[in-house]
């Protein structure tokens, strides 16, 4: 019996060490520097995020929390994701409110009329993360649509089974542990490219098909009504964001989501409507096709936000603040990244078009 239970027992500590050792390189096999923005808020000095911006790559690209503090000293963090979707949103939102407590979210609706994500869009998200509360709430609830195998499942959560022979975990993750370096800040991805299309001016004005087929098809009235109330719970303010997307949006989604905000009781501040504010140049700000700003146009337009939250909402000034000396601090250093990549801007603007972004 003893030998029985001796035998059973190596048994179990080997399957333990095997599972942490695919767990730590997992760890090591870490596929985009995104994944980085969401494990690095909790580096943040806890209640000490104001606002904050939860999304996708146009939040990433768009906002820069430290340009908003520069301006005004209001505290904020982009906990955002490339392919990320407003129903993931609500379990990052809710993840990030067990250290900070925000006053305002703004919630990123760029992908709002978009079904569920695909396999690999899932791994792009979830891969990088840790194994924590966030990440097997995901994986437990009805957005991981798809006919996915033991083996498939598994490999969300030790990523090594589905990357170990990819070119795709050689991207270089510069974010470890760190919320301003030379890749990202607070959640801000820089970039210096200039895109080398001609935007439409008049790109709002496409015609959509029928949106109330593509909206039925998505998890996002659902997530962003679990969103809202999660947030009123707590006496946090909710606002629906659209960033500036020429390659995408539309008067007519732009009506659809206005409708939708009304219905909800919370405003829709849709960038794509404000280009005479925030200034941003079709032709200098986007880094490609219309889809993402560049670091002109983030500074362009986290300054429009900072004006937009000190105008709408009781925000304190932290700049002279000991307790947020983080921002501070970080501000100096972010400072010198923009610098050097303010340089590389003026070049590819100079040499625009052979860059081909």
């Amino acid at each position: 019996m003893k030998t029985k239970l001796l035998y059973l027992t190596k048994i179990v500590v080997f399957l333990i060490i095997v599972f942490v050792l695919l767990m730590v390189l997992s760890f090591r096999t870490k596929p985009t520097i995104d994944s980085q923005i969401i494990t690095n808020f909790s580096s943040v000095k806890k209640n000490t995020v104001d606002v904050l911006f939860s999304g996708t790559s146009g939040v990433m690209r768009g906002i820069s929390p430290l340009e908003i503090y520069k301006e005004n000293g209001i505290t904020s963090y982009n906990v955002v994701q490339s392919f990320n979707n407003n129903s993931f949103d609500y379990f990052f939102i809710k993840d990030a409110l067990r250290r900070q407590s925000p006053k305002v979210v703004i919630l990123d609706v760029e992908r709002i009329f978009d079904g569920a994500l695909k396999e690999n869009e899932i791994h792009f998200v979830l891969d990088g993360l840790p194994l924590n509360q966030c990440k097997l709430e995901i994986l437990n609830s009805n957005i991981m649509e798809g006919n996915y195998d033991l083996f498939d499942r598994l490999s969300f959560v030790v990523p090594f089974f589905r990357h170990h022979n990819d070119n795709f975990i050689k991207a270089i993750n510069k974010g470890s542990n760190i919320v301003c370096n030379d890749a990202i800040a607070y959640g801000y991805k820089y970039t210096s490219f200039v895109g080398y299309k001609e935007l439409d001016p008049n790109y709002m004005s496409r015609k959509d098909g029928d949106l109330t087929v593509h909206f039925k098809k998505t998890h996002s009235i659902e997530y962003i009504e679990k969103i809202k109330q999660m947030l009123d719970e707590k006496g946090i303010k909710l606002v629906l964001f659209c960033p500036p997307h020429a390659g995408l949006w539309t008067n007519d989604k732009h009506e659809f989501v206005q409708k939708f905000a009304d219905k909800l009781g919370v405003p829709f501040l849709d960038i794509n409507m404000e280009y005479d504010k925030t200034k941003i140049d079709l032709k200098t700000d986007f880094m490609d096709q219309g889809h993402h700003l560049n670091i002109v146009g983030a500074e362009k337009l986290s300054k429009f936000m900072a004006k937009y939250l000190k105008d709408n909402y009781d925000l304190t000034d932290h700049r002279n603040d000991d307790n947020y000396s983080q921002y501070k601090n970080d501000l100096v250093k972010y400072e010198e990244y923009k610098y050097n990549y303010m340089k590389d801007y003026n070049k590819n603007l100079e040499n625009r078009g052979k860059n081909n972004v």
